[in-house]
């Protein structure tokens, strides 16, 4: 379920929209999402200064 979740994150479905099509509440969905580590999506983004 939580690969599922994540998939449909980052193909920009929103929370509501995920947890009508996986029938689960949107407190669960929040919560997988906040508990994913950000990975880079490049090398150069690790050097990067704000």
């Amino acid at each position: 379920m939580k690969f599922r979740i994540l998939e449909m994150a980052i193909n920009d479905s929103g929370v509501r929209d995920i947890s009508h099509v996986l029938h689960i509440s949107t407190d669960v969905i929040i919560d997988t999402l906040k508990k994913r580590k950000p990975e880079p999506t490049s090398k150069s983004d690790i050097h990067k200064v704000p």
